[in-house]
């Protein structure tokens, strides 16, 4: 288990620090808490909720492919 800090994590999801604590305190997104002002992340578990959250196209290709 690799856990990281606020600013890894969102660096891994590509969002801002901020957008992470929201996140967080919203219980939107898995955290490890050893104390309220101790909080890291499982990167397993963020990549299954990035996989979780994941949308499809409407056109039922993937994401990034070329035209």
């Amino acid at each position: 288990m690799k856990l990281v800090t606020y600013r890894e994590a969102a660096e891994f999801l590509g969002i801002p620090v901020s957008t992470l604590y929201a996140l967080t305190s919203q219980g939107r997104i898995p955290v490890i808490s050893f104390g309220p002002r101790f909080k890291r992340f499982d990167l397993v578990a963020l990549r299954a909720w990035v996989d979780q959250h994941r949308e499809e196209p409407r056109d039922g290709r993937p994401h990034g492919g070329g035209r």
